[in-house]
């Protein structure tokens, strides 16, 4: 596999499993905690590679500072849908924000998004040892 097969099928990925939303005030980004990876490493050193590498595409894992162009493209269509005020409930929104993707393959309803401009804020760090690979079909035996 070439370079270039390799960045364009991490692409492919992305645009696949990052299509939620989360919606920050202004121009932010959702930092990882301090004890982030060292709890992740911890909660995952018994899972086989192939499983490990999964969790960070499934249940609504967050995004630092990147976002999926079609999540993107779907909030600035709901945003500029709605009506001009400076006071009503997507007020902070309507001047600036940010959009972030998260982990899971469907892109927010029309609901969801005015949920998440009408109160912005990051999205919560998934608790690694809550992290249950038989949930998602994963088994724990690697292959061969």
């Amino acid at each position: 596999m070439s370079l270039e097969q390799y960045r364009d099928m991490r692409e492919r990925a992305f645009d696949r499993y990052k299509l939620n939303a989360q919606v920050l005030k202004g121009d932010a980004i959702n930092p990882r905690p301090n004890n982030q990876d060292s709890r992740e490493k911890d909660a995952l050193s018994k899972l086989p590679g192939n499983v490990k590498e999964m969790f960070p595409i499934l249940d609504n894992y967050p995004e630092i500072d990147r976002t999926n162009r079609h999540t993107l493209a779907s909030g600035l269509v709901h945003l500029l849908q709605q009506p001009v005020d400076e006071t009503g409930p997507m007020a902070d929104c309507a001047r600036e924000c940010t959009i972030l993707s998260k982990a899971a393959s469907d892109i927010p309803t029309t609901e969801d998004w005015t949920s998440l401009f009408e109160s912005p804020g990051a999205a919560q760090w998934p608790d690694p040892f809550q992290f249950d690979p038989a949930k998602y079909g994963l088994g724990e035996v690697e292959e061969k």
